[in-house]
């Protein structure tokens, strides 16, 4: 160790102005992230520039810290231990979980879900790999997965729906050998039932969509391409019937079906020929209208219909990039836009929760994500809920607290779901740290919350007077923090 002599009396003058200027108080702020993070890595110190020459001055005197405000939010965990979430969201905000259900490449196509009144989670979806169709029970502790028809290529295009007993029925397609069949599954409480609906045209069954009605009959809109493209319409009654709501060759698939009073068809659908939305009901004779008008576009529809029966309809405009709304008022049709997520490919799937409020969960091709938007007021308020990786054909459902539920295909975990957490509010009872840093040093800060076992986000945030604000993120009640020299 070196000797050091004793500094100058010029030497300690500038010592004392250079302390006079660095020294700043800060007043430290606590807000909450519902989302976990790993905290931010501490920078590297920076060396201290060495001082102007300037002329001695007095120490000024060191402010009063600023008083102390406090503020958390705890995850309130659900009744499964869900595993740690996945993205980040703001202050507030509920927390999306997701896991995987299914793995593997290729698992989870054309996933349809649905949720029983006891909150257990139905999904039916397609496997790429085994060309199977195949279902996932959530039975409120672990996912059950089975083998519903196979072999051979089954189970594109699934759409399921649960009866009054809470078992489910599936439709789906069937392109063994290479010719699209129209199919429908049923489980009866012990075994699987499953059944050809239509099979006498060139192509069946692409774009199902399956309702029941108050009797429990099934209900099935679907793509039928004979010399070409119509829509198709098949329901049980003791025996099936068909009928074609669209001669006219300009149905394009993209086919959503919800019976108004449970018992009258309603269906959304893509005009290939005019690129628009179009919409088919029937009360006696079938009607069709056209929702939006030629180039509006109509790709991936997704319907739903209110408490008095009115249709609500996302879907994506492909020449605008938009994934966009309409719904019927009066006589009327308003369209709007809900995100411009910019991919080619934006599948939907929309839900009304119990005022009536649209949730739409959508696949952004562009960046493989998935996204979450729902409409607050006048505003459509959007999330993302997985950031990469994921390839599509997302299905929401809502529990009975009115909280979201997706079923997705990821293209590396395969069938994956993912669910949104609520947020409650945690008392923080104090935070231990120094109320004053000198630039260029760090110090722990340790926060103190009710209950005491709470681990929980939280975001510091440092206002140094002058300054812009410093903020640390923690999914721990303590964080290192560096003030930048």
């Amino acid at each position: 160790v070196g000797t050091m002599n004793p500094p100058t009396h010029v030497e300690r003058s500038r010592l004392v102005s250079r302390l006079a200027r660095i020294v700043l108080t800060v007043g430290l702020v606590v807000a909450v992230l519902s989302g976990l993070v790993p905290p931010t890595p501490m920078a590297s110190a920076q060396p201290e520039p060495s001082p102007a020459l300037l002329p001695p001055v007095e120490p000024l005197p060191e402010a009063a810290p600023a008083p102390l405000a406090l503020t958390m939010l705890q995850e309130e965990a659900l009744p499964f231990n869900p595993p740690s979430p996945t993205s980040i969201s703001a202050a507030g905000d509920p927390i999306w979980t997701s896991e995987t259900v299914d793995p593997g490449p290729g698992t989870g196509r054309y996933a349809s879900l649905a949720i029983g009144d006891a909150g257990s989670l139905h999904v039916s979806y397609y496997d790429q790999g085994s060309g199977d169709l195949r279902y996932g029970l959530f039975d409120g502790s672990t996912w059950i997965t089975t083998t519903v028809d196979g072999p051979g290529d089954v189970g594109q295009y699934t759409s399921l729906a649960l009866d009054g007993a809470g078992n489910p029925r599936i439709s789906y397609k069937d392109f063994g050998y290479g010719i699209g069949k129209l199919r429908y599954a049923r489980f009866t409480g012990t075994g699987w039932i499953t059944e050809t609906v239509h099979n006498f045209s060139d192509d069946a069954g692409s774009y199902t969509s399956l309702a029941l009605d108050l009797a429990d009959n099934p209900h099935i809109a679907y793509l039928d391409i004979s010399s070409f493209e119509t829509l198709g319409y098949a329901y049980h009654d003791g025996a099936w019937n068909y009928e074609t709501p669209d001669w006219t060759g300009q149905a394009g698939g993209h086919i959503s079906l919800a019976l108004a009073d449970g018992l009258y068809p309603r269906v959304s659908y893509y005009d290939m020929l005019n690129d628009a939305l179009l919409y088919a009901a029937r009360d006696g004779t079938w009607s069709i209208t056209e929702v939006n008008g030629p180039g509006g576009g109509g790709l991936y529809t997704s319907l739903a219909l209110d408490a008095a029966n009115q249709p609500h309809i996302s879907y994506f405009a492909q020449s605008t990039g938009e994934l966009r709304y309409a719904h019927l008022v009066g006589s009327t049709w308003i369209s709007e836009t809900v995100a411009v997520p910019g991919g080619t490919q934006v599948h939907t799937s929309l839900e009304l929760d119990a005022s009536g409020t649209p949730h739409i969960a959508y696949f952004d091709d562009l960046t493989y994500s998935l996204g979450y938007a729902t409409l607050d007021g006048t505003d459509w308020i959007t999330q993302t809920v997985e950031t990469s990786g994921v390839g599509g054909y997302p299905s929401l459902a809502l529990d009975a607290g009115g909280y979201a539920h997706i079923a997705y295909y990821h293209y590396i975990d395969g069938l994956k779901h993912a669910w949104m957490q609520p947020c409650t509010p945690a008392e923080v009872l104090d935070v231990n740290g120094p109320r004053t840093l000198i630039l260029g040093s760090w110090s722990i800060f340790t926060a103190t919350v009710s209950p005491s076992s709470a681990s929980v986000p939280l975001e510091f945030t440092w206002q140094p007077p002058g300054l812009a604000p410093v903020t640390y993120e923690s999914h721990t009640t303590e964080t290192t923090i560096e003030m930048p020299a």
